[in-house]
């Protein structure tokens, strides 16, 4: 049922964040040869635009591959690959790396050369670290590191200006304390599954408009979550939290909550200024009857509530 009704609140969710994900490869394609070996690429190096290695068995990435200069596109995606070569790092064409499903233990700081990044994934690999060089690129705009082992999330993440869609969702992260005023183009931030206690730091990326704590270990939200206008949707469904903020009442574009599966008894005084709430979902929340007739009649009255 937890997993039924999370997959509904994610789906509420505005659908920038598809198109945000969407590929460098689908606006290369058709426009480049896509080649699919090393070997045939060092044939003509110069016209390596798309490379594409998915799902070839490979274990490790020849260090030939810094010959690609004009590479835009690297898709590693579907190997057993431990590490990266530091001759990856002289391709500075590089707008987008997909080397997803591997078993990639550590990203590097020379990863701050390919300064024309504006993808990465690195979902379901073995990382326990980010580097900190990657606030150092200036054009990434969407970081996707879900289901790995980070522990902790570098400061400079917050200061990256370009950054619109971040996603850590499945990892060990305890805590996101650091300021987020420099992410000021930081649309979608996802981190759920993870150990998080405190997400004090947040409230800065006020560009925010989808935030998803899903299944987390927080006991409270920040009390000037208030701060981020400009949030759709909003999931913090499967903590610890037995209160939420009154500020959050301030939320006056929110269309999406999620609040399910905590102890919290009593909703924000407020719910009335969500006037533009169209889904709330909070069930297995210990509301009384009261309470819930309350919550009906505070919300808008096409408002799909749940509990």
């Amino acid at each position: 049922m937890k997993k039924a009704l999370y997959s509904l609140a994610v789906t509420c969710l505005c659908l920038s964040t598809i198109h945000a994900q969407q590929s460098l490869l689908n606006l290369e394609t058709g426009k480049h040869k896509i080649y699919t070996s090393i070997a045939e690429g060092l044939k003509n190096p110069a016209d390596v635009v798309i490379l594409n290695l998915r799902s070839t068995e490979m274990a490790a990435l020849p260090e030939e591959i810094g010959v690609f200069q004009n590479m835009v596109f690297l898709n590693l995606m579907k190997n057993t690959l431990t590490t990266l070569p530091a001759s990856l790092y002289r391709c500075r064409a590089l707008k987008e790396i997909n080397a997803r499903q591997n078993n990639i233990t550590q990203l590097s700081e020379d990863i701050a050369q390919l300064r024309e990044l504006v993808a990465l994934d690195f979902s379901r690999n073995q990382l326990t670290t980010l580097p900190r060089a990657l606030g150092k690129l200036p054009k990434l705009e969407v970081a996707t590191f879900t289901e790995n082992k980070i522990t902790t999330v570098p400061k400079e993440i917050g200061r990256m200006r370009s950054l619109k869609n971040l996603s850590l969702n499945d990892n060990q992260i305890a805590a996101l304390d650091f300021s987020f005023a420099g992410a000021r183009n930081l649309t979608m931030l996802s981190v759920a599954n993870n150990q998080l206690r405190s997400v004090k730091g947040i409230t800065k990326a006020t560009a925010l408009t989808e935030l998803n704590l899903h299944n987390n270990r927080l006991r409270q939200l920040p009390d000037d979550i208030g701060r981020l206008r400009r949030l759709k949707g909003l999931i913090v469904s499967n903590n610890q939290l037995e209160r939420l903020p009154e500020s959050l009442c301030e939320l006056e574009q929110l269309e999406s909550l999620t609040i399910s599966f905590n102890p919290i008894k009593q909703a924000p005084k407020d719910l009335h200024k969500l006037k533009r709430l169209k889904v709330f979902i909070a069930v297995d929340v210990p509301f009384s009857e009261a309470e819930k007739a309350r919550i009906r009649q505070a919300l808008p009255a096409d408002c799909d509530i749940r509990f």
